[in-house]
This record gives C-alpha cells, structure tokens and sequence, in this order.
C-alpha cells in the first residue's frame, strides 16, 4: 500500500492510477510527495515522464543502460499508441520489430499487452511520455516523418481511425482531408458522428470542400450531430459542386435526403413532409444509405398518418438495403420506428423484443454511446415505462 506523510487518503487512488501501479513511480511519488502535503494534489496532476524524479529515473537507471538499437527502437515507437511488429518493421523501415518486442518484454521495460492473442503492445504511460521529451530533444524533426508513415500503414489495413488521428497528431490537414474522404461516409453509415465530427471541426474548411465525398460526408455528419447552420452551409455547398459538375441530377435523391433530414430535426413539417414526397419519387442513383434514410423517413410519415401496413413496407425495404452494408445508424432508427409501430397496435412485448437486440447490436458494435445508441435507448426507455418497470437501471 502507498504510504507516506505527504499522501491524503484522497491523493492516494490518484497516484496509482496515474501510476498504473508501477511499484518505482509508486515509491518515487511517496519521496517526492513526503513532507509536503498541500502541494500533493498538484504534483499528482501534473505527475508524467517529465517529471523531475520520475524523468531522471528512467534517464539514468533505464535508457542510458539499454544497447543503442533497442533504445532507439523505444523511443521511436513512442509515436504509436498502440503497435504491433508489422506496424513497427513498416513506420522504423526495419525487419526486427518482432525480436525487439520480445526483448523489450524480456527486459521488463514498461511494455503493456493491448491484446496480446493478435499481439498489440503500449508502453506505460508515464514510460511513453517519457520516451516522446526523449525523442524531442534528440531528433525533434523525427515524429512528423514516422507518424505518416503510421498513417499509411493504418489506411492500408482500412483502419482509418488510427491513420486519421496520426495526420492530426503530425499535424497535416491535408493528409487528415485525403484519408478522411476516403472513409467518412463508411463513419456516417455506422454512426460514428462524434469522432467525425470532432476531425471535422479541426480541419479547415476549404479542406472539405476540396473533397466531393467529404463534404457530403460532412453535411450528413453536421445534420445528425444537430448542427444545422453549418450543416446548412455544407449542404449549399455539396449542391453548388454538384451543379457545376456534369451529371450532377444523378445525385438529386442524395442532396433530397439530406434536405428532409434538416426539416425533419429542425420541426419544418410541411417541408419535412413534401421533400419526403419528393425523395421518394425521385429516380434512385444514390446508394443504399440514402436509399435507407428516404424510406425510414417514408415510415415515419405513414406511422403519423396511422398507415401501419405502408409504413412496415418501407422499413422492411429500407432493411433489405441497408443491412448489406451494415448501416448501423440507419438500421437502428429502422428499428426503432418498427418497434413504435409494434407498440401503437399494442404488441409491447414483440417492440421491447425488437429494441432490446437492436441495443445488443449497438453495444457489440462499441457504439453504445453513439447517435445510433441513442435513440435505441430512447426508444427502449418508453417501452420499459409502457411496461411499468420503473426499477429498471438506468444503463440499459
């Protein structure tokens, strides 16, 4: 147990998840914190490798003791969060990465199992922040280089995440742009609006619109984050490049979608209702995404209407379109308005049914706390008091 005269009890549960438990940084921490109890919780916020104990510890008893290639293998690996082998031969332009991890390992060096099955690794934190004042001071030109390179070895195995917070952390908002046109709508489809929009937010505009598919990405992603003057904005934009552009009528379903969706969160009924009409009667050149969120909004016009059988049409055709492509926020809502449908004819039981899978779906998908997440729970919070179970957790 951490002790010492200058550790509350209230300090002490700070400095060992700060400290991951490390007994070194541990007993450092008690030194450092001995004597001064006023000043504790302001050296636990700002304990990290730079601190002076914790930094000349790892410097001196650590580093300095390691052979030259394994101590620069640590501190440029020090740019990836996570990394296994593959990533490290590919970022470090070598083909040792696997035998320095063992070693590292063998050396206890403050390597930590992310998912040791597939064979992920991250450093201590206290460790790797260490490692990046290191890297800094040696070769502060080095990080920019090797994260674009982590950028790329990401993009290739499609994980755009992790290759898109590499070109923020360099920083290059024009790789972020290229990487993010890529993939955004595939965020949009699953419902990953808040990271989307959070590297949205950090790019400049005219890196949007230098992109066609980004940009319509990003009018979608503002509208379902309820940011409608800048969605507004976007979507004026996707319509003035697509005016400009040859053929651009073939996409007039989308720019509709996109429309409805804004007169529809916006409580424009009448418009909602009319640009509904107008969707669905469109000629279909989009994709199965717009195609889906033109015939949940298609249900949701007949549910208010009190057409069930119409609106379970639309939602089983808005199914079939959309689980191929695995359109989680679409389906969700699909879902959701079913559910509605199931309860309004009094089948409480087959819509908590629905709703409970559909949020067992959302929860396997790590998008619990995403828009899709949402509005299953919504949905599923109104069933449960249908159901008078008012000690129901509030986490479902």
């Amino acid at each position: 147990m951490l002790t010492g005269p200058g550790l509350s009890p209230d300090t002490v549960p700070a400095v060992q998840k700060r400290t991951e438990g490390w007994p070194a940084a541990l007993q450092l921490a008690a030194i450092s914190l001995a004597g001064a109890p006023a000043a504790a919780e302001r050296w636990v916020e700002r304990l990290s490798g730079s601190t002076g104990a914790v930094a000349e510890y790892l410097a001196q008893d650590v580093l300095s003791r390691l052979p030259e290639e394994e101590r620069d293998f640590l501190l440029r690996t020090r740019v990836l969060p996570e990394f296994c082998a593959e990533l490290c031969d590919f970022v470090l332009q070598v083909s040792h990465g696997r035998r320095l991890i063992e070693q590292i390992r063998q050396d206890n060096l403050f390597l930590i199992a992310h998912d040791a099955d597939r064979g992920w690794y991250r450093y201590h934190p206290l460790f790797a922040e260490f490692l990046c004042g290191q890297l800094m001071q040696e070769d502060p030109f080095a990080a920019p280089e090797l994260r674009r390179r982590a950028a790329r070895w990401y993009a290739e195995h499609n994980l755009f995440a992790e290759a898109v917070d590499h070109a923020f952390a360099i920083p290059d908002a024009i790789l972020a742009a290229s990487l993010l046109d890529r993939c955004a709508m595939d965020f949009v489809s699953a419902g990953r609006i808040t990271a989307l929009v959070r590297w949205l937010d950090a790019l400049p505009s005219d890196r949007i619109t230098a992109h066609p598919a980004l940009l319509r990405a990003a009018a979608y992603a503002f509208t379902f984050a309820h940011r409608y003057d800048a969605a507004s904005v976007l979507l004026q934009e996707v319509e003035t490049v697509r005016t400009r552009a040859a053929g651009a009528e073939d996409r007039q379903d989308d720019t509709l979608a996109m429309r409805l969706m804004l007169f529809g969160w916006t409580d424009r009924l009448e418009r909602f209702a009319e640009t509904v009409d107008r969707a669905v009667r469109a000629p279909r050149t989009s994709d199965a995404f717009t195609a889906g969120l033109t015939l949940n909004a298609a249900a949701f016009i007949d549910m208010t209407f009190g057409r069930h059988a119409e609106a379970q049409a639309a939602l089983a055709q808005c199914r079939a379109l959309c689980e191929p492509i695995h359109a989680l926020y679409v389906l969700s809502y699909a879902t959701c308005f079913q559910a509605a449908v199931e309860l309004v004819c009094g089948n409480v039981v087959e819509s908590r049914e629905l709703l409970s899978r559909a949020m067992a779906r959302v929860v396997d998908a790590r998008q619990r706390y995403s828009s899709a997440g949402a509005v299953v729970a919504t949905y599923l919070a109104e069933v449960l008091y249908e159901q008078n179970e008012w000690k129901r957790p509030r986490r479902c």
